[in-house]
């Protein structure tokens, strides 16, 4: 199953379970993973799948310090 399959699978998982903040992430990594695709105008290959998720973790992350770091 390709990547995009499984988050979008989990997303409807975490929809139904009524877990928002899970939803939520993911439906933002399904759409970066889709603007992509659109871009392409093709498939993406597994490689191209991980680097747009390794990319949103580490956005994700940034914003997490950046947080982090007003707060404190």
């Amino acid at each position: 199953m390709a990547k995009t399959q499984e988050v979008q699978t989990q997303m409807m998982a975490a929809l139904k379970a009524g877990d928002k903040p899970r939803k939520d992430a993911l439906s933002l990594l399904l759409a970066a993973l889709k603007n992509k695709q659109i871009d392409k105008r093709a498939p993406l290959t597994e490689a191209e799948e991980d680097a747009v998720i390794l990319r949103e973790i580490k956005e994700a992350q940034a914003i997490q310090y950046d947080a982090d770091r007003i707060i404190y």
